[in-house]
């Protein structure tokens, strides 16, 4: 019964286009902005194609601290742009400064996350016309400078965190356990589960994981959507939960919990919803 709503579930699950999630941290030294201003309110807009989003208004006129998570969707041949602005001004025009982003960097699996640290200058900004003549994709296409994280300095920075999300792709991932393994680390033993994750294109990458480590992402998952709770997991072991790493489980508990961990991380690749979750395993192609 439960195998038949698992894949009710999936097979209603659309499969969206990649994404930008990004996520503007702080800004400092903004005193340079204030001294022109004289009821400085910065925030950040951001905008791409007609569709523009913004972060809260701050009072604040040297450190401001947003740390606000937007997802941007990725418009082939247009560009994304970060301005700085002040008190309720929604034109663009009227940036104090801007950063200008090219798509084309954050598709492909090219550049998969960054976290970075840029110097904001009094509008130097170039335009997007400016920019399509470029003969290579950028980044960053203005005079900003990527620094790293200022301890002390005179000019204003903005830190953000840029990361490619393609939901697709995620979809494409399988896992398959294929053994499992003791290990006795010489005070107490666990078992690790170890098979390959294989990616949509054919690549693959060995992985082995605990028990806890699956248990741990299926607690988080059914926290914030608590009507997964009747997903197929395999429940804890009471002797193992009295007495850790000293209680050694038999095969068919362990075949059991291979099979069912096998099928609950399959699952959630496959939902777009529910797979943001499994991004701590995939780090393995990072590698």
């Amino acid at each position: 019964m439960r195998n038949s709503v698992n894949s009710s579930i999936s097979s209603n699950s659309p499969i969206l286009p990649p994404y930008l999630r990004l996520t503007i941290i702080e800004a400092r030294n903004l005193s340079f902005f204030a001294e022109k201003a004289a009821d400085f309110q910065p925030f950040i807009l951001i905008s791409t194609g007609k569709k523009s989003i913004y972060t809260e208004h701050k009072s604040t006129i040297d450190t401001v601290i947003w740390n606000s998570t937007f997802e941007v969707p990725i418009i082939e041949g247009d560009f994304l742009h970060i301005s700085l602005m002040d008190n309720g001004d929604m034109d663009q025009e009227a940036a104090l400064s801007s950063i200008i982003i090219d798509f084309k960097c954050y598709t492909n699996w090219k550049l998969k996350e960054e976290d970075f640290w840029i110097k904001l200058w009094d509008n130097p900004r170039k335009t997007a016309k400016q920019a399509k003549r470029a003969s290579t994709p950028y980044r960053i296409f203005t005079n900003q400078a990527i620094v790293k994280k200022p301890k002390s300095t005179r000019f204003p920075c903005l830190h953000i965190n840029i990361r490619y999300v393609d939901r697709e792709a995620l979809q494409r991932f399988t896992i398959k356990f294929e053994f499992y393994i003791t290990v006795d680390t010489g005070v107490r033993t666990h078992t690790e589960y170890g098979g390959q994750i294989t990616r949509g294109d054919g690549t693959t990458r060995p992985i082995q994981l605990r028990y806890s480590q699956v248990r741990n992402i299926r607690d988080a998952l059914i926290e914030e959507f608590p009507s997964l709770r009747h997903l197929d997991f395999p429940n804890k072991s009471y002797l193992s939960w009295l007495f850790p790493g000293k209680c050694k489980l038999n095969s068919g508990i362990l075949e059991e919990r291979k099979e069912k961990m096998e099928n609950f991380i399959n699952f959630l690749f496959r939902s777009y919803k529910y797979n943001s979750y499994l991004s701590e395993l995939l780090s393995v192609f990072n590698e």
